[in-house]
């Protein structure tokens, strides 16, 4: 799980927070669940130079990194980067499915 301190805004209460609202009676059949899958490469490289995604990657499985002075990472944040990116694709494909 990537996890940040509990000062920072992208922290654990604002993901359980987006959770519990996704899971109400009021979204339900808003929204399609979509699996993620980890990006390629090539993926990020659309958005991203070489040279951020080397510096990202750098980050793997390391317990710590603070890329900036708001921006920090756990061992699990390249994955979850990975996780975001690819969603973002496996959303745009179901989106193609969806409007044929």
């Amino acid at each position: 799980d990537h996890q940040t301190d509990e000062v920072h805004p992208e922290n654990a209460r604002r993901l359980k927070a987006i959770y519990e609202m996704l899971d109400g009676d009021d979204m339900l059949g808003h929204f399609t669940e979509i699996s993620p899958k980890l990006a390629e490469d090539e993926q990020t490289l659309l958005i991203h130079s070489p040279e951020y995604l080397k510096k990202i990657t750098a980050t793997k499985d390391r317990d710590h990194c603070a890329l900036t002075p708001d921006t920090h990472t756990c061992a699990a944040s390249y994955d979850t980067a990975l996780l975001a990116v690819g969603g973002l694709f496996q959303a745009i494909s179901a989106e193609k499915l969806i409007t044929r």
